[in-house]
């Protein structure tokens, strides 16, 4: 049997006995070593006779080593959303390094490489199928392993059924082996082979991209300096005006919210954010514009790119401040939620973005920044991660108590177990309240490949504090009286 065969088979194995797919816990990981393993073992292509460049090689280490910190996040943290975010990344980070793209083009084919590739493996493995000719003994072996494998397990059942019928003593040994097994695990073993056996033919089959046609740098260009200069001017003459006429609005803070005639709390935020944060990615898309089609042949034009590409990017970074400074006041006042918290992410990596670009306004030249800028997303999630988010949220909700205003226990109660310790430090009966479904979570029993550090951690704090039944705990509701519970003065 070929090595690719048993590398595919392998995975899908430990993603039926290991990957937890509806949660998250410590079979993520454990699936993405055995994928990255099988791969090593089935000797998959390291690319081209002469082997990667440097710096790709260095790009394709840190995709692997990031993608399974990102899927490592599933057996440390509890939260969800939080690994279904960090998942697809991680893929989508995996089939980048795989397929090796350099320039932005590049990097958006490598990023559908992984699943393009397996959905071309499928179609390796039907074809054969239906070939005229394809008899017994012939075709791929991995059609042969897959019809040997369905006629055995058709005999095994056959079989097994009438030995169940025909002995007792048989019969109670099957019902004690698989009465403890549910639909739902069955499908999830199912689901977990195919998802890992896809990914891994993905992996083997993945093909690296061709740079031939990446570079924006050596393209002619096709617009003369008046074409985009004057344009691009009157972009920073009203960035200019936005700014400077407005520093009040921009960065006033509690003090413009709280002044006369200033605007709700939430208006300022939410409203002015989303704003602002349009205006980024529009002036981004601008400057990605620029990059490809202003003509910059004489030192003159390349003086007049820098300089008013440069102006735009720093007053863009001041509006970038701006926002991130109105959604700081707002999760003050409010405390943060999974929402604000992605948008505040996505901006400062927005304004992480902008840097890059003024430093690539010193010499005018991109070929780094598009792995730079997906380098530095990965990094912004990862201290997500580190950061336990979950807990975050908790802690800036919590603030409001003993302030007087409103404390949104329903919110917070509906965190996961990274969240425990900051729910913990509330006084009772609000505590017992707020980690009521929490306990009835962690209280179910769970298999080997779900255990998580948070809730491993989250149990050992209940352990020792356990929670009091209280009969407030049961208007705990979306209309009941944690919404308007105020907190002690």
């Amino acid at each position: 049997m070929r090595r690719p065969v048993i590398a595919v088979l392998g995975s899908g194995g430990v993603g039926a006995a290991a990957l937890p797919v509806w949660s998250p816990g410590i079979g993520w990981p454990i699936a993405a070593v055995a994928v990255a393993t099988a791969a090593v073992l089935a000797g998959r292509p390291g690319g081209t006779e002469q082997g990667p460049a440097a710096g790709d090689r260095v790009w394709r280490w840190f995709t692997v080593a990031a993608a399974i910190a990102l899927v490592g996040v599933a057996a440390v943290r509890a939260a969800g959303w939080l690994v279904a975010l960090c998942v697809p990344v991680a893929l989508a980070l995996a089939s980048s390094g795989l397929a090796g793209g350099r320039g932005w083009l590049g990097l958006v084919r490598g990023a559908v490489e992984l699943p393009a590739a397996a959905l071309r493996g499928m179609s390796a493995v039907r074809a054969p199928m239906s070939a005229p000719g394809t008899g017994p003994g012939r075709g791929p072996a991995a059609v042969r392993l897959a019809v040997a494998t369905t006629v055995g397990t058709f005999l095994v059942v056959v079989f097994g059924a009438l030995f169940w019928a025909a002995d007792t003593a048989f019969a109670d040994l099957l019902t004690r082996w698989f009465v403890h097994i549910s639909f739902a695990d069955v499908m999830r073993a199912l689901l977990g082979f195919a998802l890992l056996a896809a990914i891994a033919v993905g992996v083997l089959r993945a093909r690296p991209g061709s740079e031939s046609a990446e570079s924006t740098e050596d393209r002619g260009r096709r617009l003369a300096a008046p074409e985009w200069a004057v344009p691009i001017a009157m972009l920073d003459v009203l960035f200019g005006v936005f700014v400077s006429v407005q520093p009040t609005t921009l960065f006033g803070g509690e003090r413009y919210v709280l002044g006369p005639g200033g605007p709700d709390y939430a208006v300022y935020a939410k409203g002015g954010f989303g704003q602002l944060m349009t205006v980024t990615v529009l002036t981004l898309a601008v400057l990605a514009a620029l990059a490809v089609w202003a003509r910059r042949e004489t030192r003159a034009q390349r003086a007049l790119l820098r300089v008013l590409a440069g102006v735009l990017c720093l007053l863009t970074l001041v509006i970038v401040a701006s926002a991130l400074t109105r959604m700081g006041l707002y999760a003050r006042v409010y405390g943060f939620t999974v929402a604000r918290l992605l948008a505040y992410l996505a901006e400062a990596w927005l304004g992480t973005v902008f840097a890059l670009m003024l430093v690539v306004g010193v010499r005018l030249r991109a070929h780094w920044l598009p792995r730079a800028t997906v380098a530095t997303g990965v990094a912004l999630l990862l201290a997500l991660a580190a950061i336990n988010p979950e807990a975050l949220m908790a802690r800036t909700v919590l603030a409001r108590w003993g302030t007087g205003y409103p404390v949104d226990l329903v919110y917070v109660s509906g965190l996961s177990a990274d969240a425990v310790e900051e729910l913990d430090r509330l006084p009772e009966p609000s505590r017992s309240c707020a980690l009521t479904r929490l306990v009835r979570d962690l209280d179910r029993p769970q298999p080997w490949y779900a255990w998580n550090l948070a809730r491993h951690r989250a149990r050992q704090l209940l352990a020792r504090r356990p929670v009091t039944p209280r009969p407030e705990c049961v208007h705990l509701d979306t209309s009941g009286y944690a919404v308007t519970l105020r907190s002690p003065t």
